[in-house]
């Protein structure tokens, strides 16, 4: 299986500052948010972010409102829905990290 980094620069209809942009949006998204597998379908003309949880959710996540397991879009959208269920799931104050 090709590494996420060389798939997005083997794309051909993705300059290659748009690849870079692709390539660091995974880094800091897999940085960010560790407990998700962060993955990026690149062979569309617009990449679809796809994030899975790596855990399992303990009762009382559940009880608290964490029932997404499982989210799709733009890298900016699934940034700001992965803040929301970081906040929900540690019931504190995150930043929310917007990548451009």
């Amino acid at each position: 299986m090709t590494p996420p980094e060389e798939h997005a620069l083997q794309q051909p209809w993705f300059s290659e500052a748009e690849a870079e942009q692709a390539v660091h949006q995974l880094a800091t998204l897999q940085q960010i948010y560790p407990d998700w597998k962060i993955a990026c379908v690149s062979d569309l003309d617009q990449p679809i972010w796809y994030a899975i949880l790596r855990t399992t959710l303990t009762e009382g996540q559940k009880v608290a409102g964490n029932r997404q397991t499982f989210m799709r879009s733009s890298a900016e959208a699934l940034t700001s829905a992965l803040a929301a269920q970081e906040k929900r799931q540690h019931n504190c104050p995150i930043t929310n990290h917007f990548i451009s």
